[in-house]
């Protein structure tokens, strides 16, 4: 849960698709981490899990359901 080990993971380059259980939430409200300098895009947020998409991929490639 270390706030920096999370950002650096949001900036790895290696990964398609992230899913993380209990994510560290940010400074303004108990949002997980999605900015813009990110390399991935959040698809899903469900409470305890996040699940991020790298942005390499476009959206439509990625189909989920809950």
């Amino acid at each position: 849960k270390n706030p920096s080990n999370y950002r650096d993971l949001l900036n790895e380059d290696t990964f398609d698709i992230l899913a993380i259980q209990e994510p560290v939430t940010s400074g303004r409200g108990f949002y997980p981490p999605c900015g813009e300098r990110y390399k991935f895009r959040m698809v899903f947020n469900g409470g305890r899990a996040v699940i991020y998409l790298n942005k390499r991929h476009p959206l439509y490639f990625f189909y989920y359901e809950a």
